[in-house]
């Protein structure tokens, strides 16, 4: 309750501030133009989608074997439907064919069927088909096992174990790595009661921080914040992905946020990040990049969520939502796509 109020207390206090002009607030044709000497680099993220509701398990009694069983054949089968081999080798020939310098992934999926050793590894399926001057950071969050036998029978039982999290692949002609970390936010879905135990559905963020051939330094932050339906859930994320930033980056250098923030532009979320001096770095409101339905294509998107948020750069060169195209398996000759996000992409020039 305490947390609360100071929450509130601050959101006020930053409402009634003076309007002076931020970063954000400052039209790309005031930026430099970018100069011999600095770096620019094409950034892209985009939420891979684990093919799967995994939230649906927190509205149910998982105390329950039965329901734990049918949980877990639910989430495994609609996984599967969603094609998820095929969605992988999509979103790598799109990277191949614009090659990007750092590309942050949310909801990277690896999950481990234990009947049929069924191994579903979105990182390592996606890494086999990128060229080997890429290289690759990751997070893991949100280990689970789904284990439970109702019966003797292998129909009955289900043995699963999965987990999703973030990750940073990044062109190693262009960056050296530095120095990396992670950070999982105190704030979160806790104590959810599973079987004889009690689980959690955790968000994190990962920091990479890069030099370039010119000897530039780039401080990239990775992250997936909670939806914007959970009350003030995604805001204290926010603003301790904020405190995490300052601790880690010297003033002045520059910042990248990447990531699926699941908040609006206009949200007390993304508010967080404007009043630490961040910018959108795509700002036409009438490109959206979620939600889409990976199944039926027809389901239009309806808001952004996706972000490349920046500070302490030199100039925006180009930043759009990217719409990859649906495509049709060959099996059954549907089409799908390849997550429920677009991707938004961003060029832009450091000092």
């Amino acid at each position: 309750m305490k947390l609360f109020f100071i929450m509130l207390v601050y959101l006020l206090i930053q409402s009634c501030s003076d309007n002076k002009p931020t970063q954000e607030e400052t039209p790309a044709s005031q930026f430099l133009p970018p100069s011999a000497l600095d770096t620019t680099l094409s950034l892209i993220t985009i939420n891979m989608a684990v093919g799967f509701d995994a939230e649906r398990m927190i509205t149910k009694d998982l105390t329950k074997p039965q329901l734990v069983l049918e949980e877990g054949l639910y989430l495994y089968n609609q996984l599967k439907e969603s094609m998820p081999n095929q969605r992988i080798k999509v979103l790598s020939d799109s990277i191949k064919g614009t090659m990007p310098d750092i590309v942050a992934l949310q909801e990277v999926l690896l999950l481990i069927n234990r009947h049929n050793s069924d191994t579903i590894d979105f990182i390592n399926t996606l890494m086999k088909e990128l060229s080997t001057d890429y290289a690759v950071i990751t997070q893991v969050m949100n280990p689970l096992d789904i284990k439970v036998n109702t019966s003797d029978s292998i129909s009955d039982s289900v043995n699963i174990y999965f987990h999703e999290g973030n990750a940073i692949i990044y062109k190693k002609s262009a960056l050296s790595l530095i120095t990396v970390d992670s950070l999982t936010y105190f704030f979160g879905i806790r104590n959810i009661k599973y079987l004889n135990t009690t689980i959690s559905i955790l968000r994190g963020a990962q920091y990479a921080k890069f030099s370039s051939t010119k000897g530039t330094f780039i401080n990239v932050f990775n992250t997936h914040l909670e939806v914007e339906s959970v009350p003030l859930l995604g805001m204290n994320q926010a603003f301790q992905l904020n405190d995490y930033i300052n601790y880690k980056v010297s003033n002045h250098e520059a910042v990248v946020i990447m990531g699926d923030l699941n908040n609006t532009a206009n949200s007390s979320t993304l508010r967080v990040f404007k009043n630490g001096n961040f910018f959108d770095t795509h700002s036409d409101p009438r490109e959206l990049s979620c939600c889409y339905d990976i199944v039926n294509i027809d389901v239009p998107a309806t808001r952004r969520l996706d972000y490349v948020l920046a500070r302490y750069i030199v100039n925006v060169n180009n930043a759009t939502v990217r719409f990859y195209k649906p495509f049709t398996n060959i099996t059954n000759g549907l089409q799908y796509r390849i997550s429920d996000h677009a991707a938004v992409s961003a060029d832009l020039s450091f000092h």
